[in-house]
């Protein structure tokens, strides 16, 4: 099996030469643009910096990134609670964009 692009864009060690969506281009335009990655979010209760704190003390041990997130295909991608917050609202408008294109109403 070969793998034709990675959706997240962002480089695994297990798929050293897959290209990202982000440098796969169609008609012009990266693919990136077309389509929105799956992301996962750790979640900790707002102000909650100890949890938050703790969250990222975890995902910065490689035994625990390698043995748990990178052997599941995932790659981490740590940001803030606001970060992420647009990361989300982005995809949204995209998804809604491309409901628009296709003449589908939003449900």
């Amino acid at each position: 099996m070969t793998a034709l692009a990675l959706v997240n864009n962002l480089r695994t060690p297990l798929l050293p030469n897959a290209p990202t969506l982000a440098d796969t281009r169609l008609y012009g335009r990266a693919i990136a643009d077309l389509v929105r990655p799956v992301r996962a979010g750790r979640h900790a209760q707002a102000g909650d910096r100890q949890a938050q704190c703790e969250v990222r003390r975890v995902f910065v041990d490689k035994e625990f990134v390698d043995k748990y997130v990178i052997t599941r295909g995932q790659v981490p991608a740590i940001n803030t609670p606001d970060e992420f917050a647009k990361e989300i609202v982005a995809g949204r408008e995209a998804a809604k964009e491309v409901v628009k294109q296709l003449g589908l109403e939003p449900q």
